[in-house]
């Protein structure tokens, strides 16, 4: 796998809605890009750090599919953009795809069907992307040498019509291997729409809950934008006990009963 950047990147917590949802990203995607989260300061310290664990990959081993907030999130571009337009073309100076997070509306020069042409990428940090499209569409990607970039996962989705599938592929930021040449093929549809994103900012915290108790170990969790492994199965951290599902942030304080019930430090409140 190639190195992969880290970013602490929440698209959705627990508390939030679809509508809070909506107007998260498009103040974030304004700015250029998913927002940072910060550090989660606020995570109570865990019990034991002994066993600190971290997995820190955009494309997590054996990752079956992208989570619900990075769909999701691909979904909402359709409505609140930013919009763009470009042509595929089979010949002659190509198009570019100029950012992700940007909705574009593709047309094709050829005339007949199925459409086909090119759009040329070069993305600005080398990490794993992936690019959405419409139903009954089909992606395809080579290096400027022409070396085709076998696709990491490709999955159908429902989150939305005008998105009706993804393909995830492993980019490089250098020019020995960049602009990356994009097929698009249309079986019958034109214009078609398409969006890439980098899954770097698409991934987020998730931490491993072994009580169910729905909070999760601080110390252990998987930075990714996959539907997460088991069982690293929740979004909040701070739990100092995950062999007693009554021990958690927030639980009902015994005072004087020596159990930090609510993982605040002390047994007292």
């Amino acid at each position: 796998m190639i190195e992969k950047s880290i970013k602490k990147i929440r698209y959705m917590s627990s508390n939030v809605g679809f509508g809070g949802l909506l107007t998260l990203i498009a103040a974030a995607c304004s700015q250029g890009g998913m927002a940072e989260s910060s550090e989660f300061g606020a995570d109570a310290p865990v019990e034991d750090t002994s066993e600190f664990e971290m997995v820190n990959q955009d494309l997590i081993a054996g990752c079956t599919a992208l989570g619900v907030e990075a769909t999701t999130h691909a979904c909402t571009h359709g409505t609140l953009g930013p919009f763009a337009s470009r042509v595929a073309k089979t010949a002659a100076t190509y198009d570019t795809f100029a950012a992700t997070h940007t909705y574009y509306d593709v047309t094709f020069t050829d005339g007949t069907a199925p459409y086909t042409g090119r759009i040329d990428y070069s993305p600005s940090a080398t990490s794993d992307y992936v690019i959405y499209y419409n139903p009954n569409v089909t992606v395809t990607v080579k290096d400027k040498n022409g070396t085709t970039v076998a696709p990491l996962l490709t999955k159908t989705m429902g989150s939305c019509s005008y998105l009706g599938g993804y393909r995830i592929f492993p980019l490089s930021s250098s020019t020995s291997f960049k602009p990356y040449q994009v097929t698009i093929t249309s079986a019958a549809t034109t214009p078609v729409k398409v969006l890439l994103e980098n899954l770097s900012d698409a991934s987020i915290w998730w931490y491993k809950d072994m009580d169910g108790d729905t909070w999760g170990n601080t110390a252990q969790k998987q930075l990714t934008p996959c539907i997460p492994d088991e069982p690293y199965t929740v979004k909040q951290g701070g739990d100092c006990n995950e062999a007693n599902a009554a021990i958690f942030p927030g639980a009902t304080e015994t005072s004087g009963d020596g159990i930090d019930s609510n993982c605040n430090g002390n047994d007292n409140n």
